[in-house]
């Protein structure tokens, strides 16, 4: 005898202590579209009661970029070493950076965020990151504009190879959540990492050709003990490869160059953290309403 599907009211859904099971993973597919309204009210929320709304997002980069021209170009001196705009230069190496430095806070910050939230109903606890990555590839849409209005106006014409930095953008994104996912397993025990994870990232932000290349830095500190010690932390950097990678895709000029090697570091990086970011994240949150 035929068996016939119970019908929709009949079926039941089993959540498993842990989520190890695999109907975590396919609740993640289906939730998807909450992902996406968690996206609009986070944006609405963020923009809300300010005066000029999502000019933040059009500020912030500019200052950004003010700030670092003036400290890499005019003071280090390293604006003469490309014929393209300076500021062109420095906006281009702040959009990948930008990506990473957002999806790393955000998501280190994830657990105490969401606590209000996944403490009253049930949703895979991976949707809310998903969601600050709908936001922030939104803030990144804007930056783009800005770069071309910069681009415009210095009439610089970018090679077809920019279409090739949309993509790019992928694994930076998920570079920097990753991480984030180590840093929030942590957090939630110690808020002291919560402050610290700024500051590295600052500090990171200048170890980082942004505004700069590694033409530059092998000019200015030519040798001796400070210049091996910068290539050691410039080589293990997992943001170096993505980011020579993303401006070789905008700026057209040799200066940009990059290498292979250096982008293999950094997916090999974004690898590792994956496998452990992840694993860390799903052991955290099993646990996390009873610390936050």
């Amino acid at each position: 005898m035929a068996q016939t599907n119970p019908s929709p009211a009949l079926r039941k859904t089993v959540i498993e202590a842990g989520g190890r099971n695999l109907q975590y993973w396919k609740d993640t597919w289906r939730y998807r579209g909450l992902a996406w309204d968690m996206a609009r009210r986070n944006i609405t929320v963020r923009y809300k009661q300010t005066v000029i709304g999502f000019g933040w997002s059009i500020v912030n980069p500019i200052i950004s970029t003010i700030v670092m021209s003036f400290v890499f170009g005019n003071l280090a001196g390293f604006a003469g070493a490309t014929e393209i705009n300076y500021n062109v230069c420095v906006l281009a190496g702040t959009i990948p950076w930008g990506m990473f430095s957002r999806c790393c806070t955000n998501n280190a910050d994830v657990f105490r965020a969401g606590a209000s939230l996944w403490s009253k109903c049930y949703f895979p606890r991976l949707i809310l990151p998903l969601s600050g990555l709908y936001t922030t590839f939104l803030d990144n849409i804007l930056t783009y504009a800005i770069l071309f209005f910069f681009m415009g106006i210095t009439h610089y014409v970018p090679p077809v190879r920019l279409l090739l930095s949309v993509p790019l953008l992928v694994p930076i994104a998920l570079l920097g959540t990753f991480i984030g996912f180590v840093f929030s397993s942590y957090v939630i025990r110690w808020r002291d990492l919560g402050y610290v994870l700024p500051i590295i990232l600052q500090i990171g932000q200048y170890l980082t050709p942004v505004a700069y290349s590694a033409a530059n830095i092998e000019k200015a500190m030519g040798g001796g003990l400070t210049h091996t010690l910068y290539n050691i932390a410039y080589t293990i950097n997992p943001m170096v490869g993505y980011e020579t990678l993303f401006k070789w895709t905008m700026l057209d000029d040799p200066v940009f160059a990059f290498d292979w090697w250096s982008v293999g570091v950094s997916v090999a990086w974004t690898v590792a953290f994956g496998v452990f970011g992840i694993s860390r994240f799903r052991k955290a949150e099993r646990t996390f309403v009873d610390m936050v």
